[in-house]
């Protein structure tokens, strides 16, 4: 498999291409934007990757936004020391306790080196620029225009992701190993059920980016589903 600095090299390419490619349509920020999400997209199914500089350098983002975001909603409520306990612990926690679990429960080129993961991970990343846009305000002269920049942002990190997994590919053809076919793994028969998850979790993640209320009528199939979508509408919508 190609090493991180192959990566980055390649996905760095890929990025270039796609900002420029939107260029033509987009303003210079929002191209700019799309260009990260495709390196980004380039790096990441390394995440199952225990000791990868991704892997390190994502989980402390996200114990420094989720620090973050438990602080500012908790401001009013807490004295400045305690704040910055709750801030800390927060890290701690995602350092310490959910890294370890995510790298006991994940394996090198498993699910997270194959195309449903890909289609999953890049729906999410344009649902969730799409409700930023309806709910928060952000990109607030796309409004009418919602689709388009979720959807430039689903296939930016698609394209990223996609061009990860093929290298993996080209570097196993190239040095003839036994892990071919193991980063583009369309299924897995060993692990039908989890692969046919992940599939139909891409199609409701889709569902959520290209209309919303299809994810209600989705949610409305089940009774725990019905349950969820009438305490919980506001968040996922």
């Amino acid at each position: 498999m190609a090493n991180f600095t192959t990566h980055s090299i390649i996905g760095a390419s890929a990025a270039v291409a796609v900002s420029y490619h939107y260029m033509a349509t987009e303003a210079f920020l929002p191209a700019l934007s799309l260009g990260l999400l495709t390196y980004i997209g380039s790096i990441f199914p390394d995440v199952d990757s225990k000791n990868a500089i991704f892997t390190r350098i994502l989980f402390r983002f996200i114990g420094v936004s989720l620090g973050l975001f438990f602080s500012f909603l908790s401001y009013n409520l807490l004295t400045p020391t305690q704040t910055f306990i709750l801030f800390f612990g927060v890290f701690g926690f995602v350092l310490f306790i959910l890294k370890p679990l995510f790298n006991q429960h994940t394996k090198h080129r498993g699910a997270w080196h194959s195309f449903p993961m890909a289609l999953l991970s890049s729906f999410l990343i344009g649902g969730t620029i799409k409700w930023a846009v309806l709910h928060l305000g952000l990109f607030h002269e796309m409004v009418a225009f919602p689709l388009t920049i979720p959807l430039s942002a689903a296939f930016a990190f698609f394209t990223g992701y996609l061009v990860h997994l093929l290298l993996d590919e080209l570097y196993s053809i190239m040095k003839i190993k036994l892990s071919l076919g193991t980063a583009l793994t369309l299924f897995d028969p060993k692990q039908a059920s989890l692969y046919a998850g992940l599939y139909i979790a891409a199609l409701i993640a889709f569902f959520w980016l290209w209309e919303p209320s299809y994810t209600e009528n989705i949610l409305m199939l089940t009774s725990w589903g019905k349950w969820i979508w009438v305490h919980y509408e506001q968040w996922i919508i």
